[in-house]
C-alpha cells in the first residue's frame, strides 16, 4: 500500500481505538466470567450457557464482507452494538425474578447477544488496523481490551453482586449501548471491495475471503492456527480452574489472574518481537508456548503451575493477536474485514466450542478420578442448642435406647437430645411435621397428595468437601477479594471442610484418634459460617458416621493401591490419611488431560515451522 493511500491521521485516534477495544471487552468480560455461575444457581446447565455467547461467532463470515462491499465498518460495528445492548437487557430483565426465569427466553438472549457482538471483534480489529499509523504496534491498542475485562470483572464483583445476581447482565447492556454510540465518532472506514453481477452464491453473500484458500501459503497458515486454537483457549478455560482446585492449590481461581497480567504485558511487548524476529517465528513461539503450558501442568508441581499461567502472555498475544496480524497482510484490501471475521470465526468460534466441548470434557471424563469421594449428606439448617421442651416423642437408637426429642410448640423436634451425652443432634425436619402435603406428595400422618401418588424416590444429595491449603500470599491475586476489603464490603466467613471437620484434631492427618471422635459424636458438619457463626443457607451438610467410614475407605483403599494395585480391600481404622491422599484421590489424571493436546501442538507447531512463510508487510490486491 503506498502512502497516498493511507488514511489520513486523526485526532487522538490511538486513545479512541484503545478505548473502543477497552470496551469492547469490557462487555464479554462482564458476562463472560459470570454466566455459566448465574445459570447454576438458577439450575440451568451451566455448560450450555457458559457457550451460548460464543456461538455468534459462527456468524462472523457473514458480517465482515457486509462491511467489505457495502458499508463503513464504523457503522455496523455501532449497530451492532446497540442491538447487542438491547439482547442483553432482554436477558436482564428475564432474569430479573429468579423465582420464575424462563430458561428458553434467557438462553435465546444470551444466543442473540452473541450472534451481534462475536463478529464486532472482527470489525473492530479492522478500524485499527486501518487507522492506525503503525499496523505493527496495534497489540497496544489490543492489550487494552485486557485491561477491560480485568475491570469489568472487578466492577460486576464488587459492585453488582458478581454470579450471585443479573446486575452483571445490566453492566454488560449499559457498556455495548455505551460502545454503540461511540463507533459512530470514529473516523470512517468505507467498503473496499465492490459488487458486481455474477460469481455465484459465495460473491451474492460476500463470502470471497474463501477463495484466499486457493493460495496454498494462507490455507497451511489458517490450517495450521486453527488446529492448535482446538487446544488453545477453549481446551485451556475448560480444564485450568478444575485442575488447580483438585491439585489443592491455594486460591486456585485467584491465581488465573496471572494469565491477563502476563497477557497484558506481553501484548505491549508483541511489536518489538515482530519487529526482531518477524512474524512467522512469533505466530511459532506462541504455538509452542501452548506445548511447554501444558507440559508444565502435567507435572502437578506448583511452581511450574505458576510457569504455565505465565506463559499465557506468549500463547494468547503471540498465537491470536499474531494471527489477527497475519490476516491483515495477506488480505488484499477489498477482503480485509472478511478475513478478520473469517480468523474470529475459526479461533473464537469453531475453535472455542471444538476445543471445550469435544476434546477437553471428553478427556476430563475418560480421566476421571479413581475415589471421586462424596458423602451423601442432609442440608438442614437447624440450631443445635437444646431447647425447652414442649412436647416428647421418642427416638429408637440402633442399640434399642430411647432418647427423647426436643419440639417446639407446634411439635417440629429441634434437635435430638442424647441422654449422657455432650452434644444435641440437628434434627431432620420432616415434611409431614412442617407443610400440608404438595400434590403427589405424601401428607401427615401417612395422608396422600391430592392425586393420591406416592412421593418418588429422590437421589441422595451428595457433598463433595475439600482439604483447604493453608493461607498463602497468593491469596492476595484475588482481586474481588482485595477490592471489597478495600471498600469495607467483605464478609468474613469460615469453612469447614475436611482439614477442620475429619480432622478433629486439626493434626494434618485423619486417623483412628479422629474415627473414634466422629463416632462418639455420630456425625459430622460441613459447610460454611458467617462471621457470627451461623450456618450459611445452602451451604450446610450433615453426614452420618457410616458414610464417613465410607468415604474415608474409598481413599484409604486408593493409597494403598498407588504402592500394590492388587489391594482390594483396607480396614480404614488402620489408614492414616493425609492432605495429599485426600487430593490424590479425588483428582483426574491430570498428566494425560494435559500431554495428549501438548503433543498435538508440538507437531502442528513442526509442521507450521517447516511449511510456513513470512509474509510480506503488505500483499498485493489481487
Amino acid at each position: 500500500m503506498s502512502s497516498a493511500s493511507l488514511p489520513a491521521a486523526h485526532p487522538f485516534i490511538r486513545t479512541r481505538l484503545s478505548i473502543a477495544y477497552f470496551l469492547t471487552f469490557a462487555i464479554w468480560g462482564s458476562w463472560g466470567f459470570a454466566v455459566s455461575a448465574f445459570a447454576d444457581s438458577l439450575g440451568f446447565d451451566p455448560g450450555t450457557f457458559g457457550i451460548a455467547g460464543t456461538w455468534g461467532a459462527m456468524l462472523a463470515p457473514l458480517i465482515g464482507p457486509v462491511a467489505d462491499r457495502r458499508f463503513a465498518a464504523q457503522k455496523i460495528d455501532g449497530l451492532l452494538h446497540l442491538l447487542s445492548a438491547a439482547s442483553l437487557a432482554t436477558a436482564a430483565i428475564v432474569t430479573s425474578n429468579v423465582a420464575s426465569v424462563n430458561e428458553s427466553y434467557f438462553l435465546v438472549a444470551l444466543i442473540l447477544h452473541g450472534v451481534f457482538f462475536m463478529p464486532t471483534i472482527g470489525l473492530t480489529n479492522t478500524i485499527v488496523f486501518t487507522h492506525i499509523p503503525d499496523k505493527d504496534k496495534a497489540p497496544r491498542v489490543f492489550m487494552f481490551g485486557t485491561i477491560g475485562w480485568i475491570c469489568a470483572v472487578l466492577a460486576a464483583d464488587c459492585f453488582l453482586g458478581g454470579a450471585g445476581s443479573n446486575g452483571f447482565l445490566w453492566q454488560a447492556a449499559t457498556l455495548s449501548a455505551a460502545l454503540g454510540l461511540f463507533m459512530f465518532t470514529l473516523p470512517n472506514t468505507p467498503p473496499k471491495g465492490k459488487t458486481e453481477e455474477g460469481g455465484g452464491i459465495a460473491k451474492a453473500l460476500g463470502l470471497d475471503a474463501l477463495g484466499l484458500f486457493k493460495k496454498p501459503d494462507f490455507a497451511f497458515f489458517v490450517t495450521c492456527v486453527f488446529l492448535v486454537s482446538v487446544a488453545g483457549c477453549g481446551y485451556f478455560f475448560t480444564v485450568a480452574v478444575p485442575h488447580l482446585q483438585e491439585s489443592g492449590y491455594s486460591a486456585a481461581l485467584a491465581l488465573t489472574t496471572l494469565c491477563q497480567f502476563a497477557e497484558i504485558i506481553f501484548m505491549a511487548a508483541l511489536p518489538f518481537f515482530v519487529k526482531k524476529y518477524g512474524l512467522k517465528k512469533v505466530i511459532i513461539i506462541g504455538m509452542v508456548a501452548w506445548g511447554l503450558r501444558y507440559i508444565c501442568f502435567s507435572f502437578g508441581m506448583f511452581p511450574l503451575a505458576i510457569v504455565a499461567l505465565l506463559l499465557h502472555g506468549f500463547c494468547y498475544s503471540f498465537l491470536y493477536v499474531g494471527a489477527y496480524m497475519y490476516g491483515e497482510r495477506k488480505a488484499p484490501a477489498a477482503l480485509k474485514t472478511s478475513v478478520q471475521s473469517l480468523l474470529v470465526f475459526l479461533l473464537l468460534g469453531v475453535g472455542q466450542v471444538v476445543g471445550g466441548m469435544y476434546l477437553a470434557s471428553p478427556l476430563m471424563k475418560k480421566y476421571a478420578p479413581k475415589a471421586d469421594v462424596q458423602f451423601e449428606y442432609t442440608d438442614s439448617v437447624l440450631t443445635t442448642e437444646v431447647i425447652e421442651i414442649d412436647a416428647v416423642v421418642s427416638v429408637v437408637e440402633p442399640d434399642g435406647a430411647v432418647a427423647p426429642v426436643a419440639t417446639t410448640a407446634e411439635g417440629t423436634p429441634d434437635a435430638i437430645v442424647i441422654p449422657d451425652a455432650s452434644v444435641a443432634i440437628p434434627a431432620i425436619p420432616s415434611p409431614a411435621l412442617t407443610s400440608p402435603a404438595a400434590p403427589g406428595e405424601a401428607g401427615p400422618a401417612g395422608e396422600e397428595g391430592e392425586e393420591g401418588k406416592k412421593p418418588e424416590k429422590k437421589e441422595p444429595q451428595k457433598h463433595k468437601p475439600g482439604w483447604a491449603p493453608a493461607p498463602s500470599v497468593w491469596d492476595y491475586l484475588d482481586l474481588n477479594t482485595q477490592m471489597k476489603k478495600m471498600l469495607g464490603d467483605y464478609k468474613e466467613t469460615t469453612t469447614y471442610d475436611v482439614s477442620n471437620t475429619l480432622d478433629t484434631n486439626e493434626d494434618g492427618k485423619i486417623d483412628k484418634t479422629d474415627l473414634d471422635a466422629i463416632k462418639a459424636k455420630g456425625f459430622v458438619e460441613f459447610g460454611v459460617k458467617d462471621a457470627k457463626g451461623e450456618w450459611i443457607k445452602d451451604k450446610y451438610f450433615i453426614v452420618s458416621y457410616d458414610e464417613v467410614v465410607r468415604g474415608l475407605k474409598d481413599v484409604a483403599l486408593w493409597k494403598a493401591q498407588q504402592k500394590d494395585p492388587k489391594v482390594e480391600d483396607v480396614k480404614v481404622e488402620e489408614a492414616v490419611i493425609v492432605r495429599e491422599d485426600w487430593i490424590g484421590a479425588h483428582g483426574r489424571q491430570w498428566n494425560m488431560i494435559f500431554l495428549i493436546p501438548a503433543i498435538a501442538i508440538f507437531i502442528i507447531a513442526t509442521i507450521f515451522c517447516i511449511g510456513a512463510k513470512e509474509p510480506p508487510k503488505e500483499e498485493d490486491e489481487a
